[in-house]
């Protein structure tokens, strides 16, 4: 399954729908890591530059005649064991590689650190892997339990001599 949020600055909308349907992130959804690459005005223009390639369509199939989505960022989730710190090394391989840019910051109190890496080819478009380490944060413990079923998995699949779940042609690192 795929979760796309829709962003956009507040003052795009009307003052009476922005005072009452939206509002500002929480402090345990990392509000630091939510920040767009490039302001506002650029990301527009760069938008109405762009030919429409998407048609959506209703439930009925007609043309509904929504404006096509524009990637900006896309979020990764880090549990609080497998930090961003220990994925340095990732990181680094992502720069020599692919000559992604990277970056670390971290949240004024400590809670969130995000590594953004971006690319030349891509502009204003950003992957963000996101450390949330807020004491408040739902689910914290299901996305622990998450990577552990994958790290088990894949130490059956690489370092192990007995069966695992995955078939054979599973040839990959996440």
């Amino acid at each position: 399954a795929k979760t796309y949020e829709i962003v956009g600055p507040l003052k795009s909308l009307d003052s009476d729908t922005a005072d009452t349907d939206y509002t500002e992130w929480s402090s345990y959804e990392c509000p630091t890591c939510h920040h767009l690459a490039e302001d506002y005005e650029t990301l527009e223009r760069r938008y109405s530059d762009t030919d429409d390639t998407t048609t959506w369509y209703d439930n009925s199939g007609a043309v509904d005649g929504r404006p096509q989505p524009m990637l900006v960022s896309i979020h990764v989730a880090v549990s609080s064991e497998q930090t961003v710190d220990e994925m340095r090394k990732d990181f680094v391989h992502l720069r020599d590689y692919t000559r992604a840019k990277w970056e670390m910051t971290e949240s004024e109190d400590e809670t969130c650190k995000v590594a953004s890496l971006s690319w030349d080819a891509m502009p204003g478009v950003v992957v963000k892997y996101v450390q949330n380490n807020h004491d408040d944060l739902p689910y914290k413990k299901e996305l622990v339990e998450y990577e552990k079923v994958w790290k088990d998995q894949y130490e059956k699949t690489y370092y192990g001599e007995g069966e695992n779940d995955l078939p054979s042609s599973a040839n990959w690192h996440h």
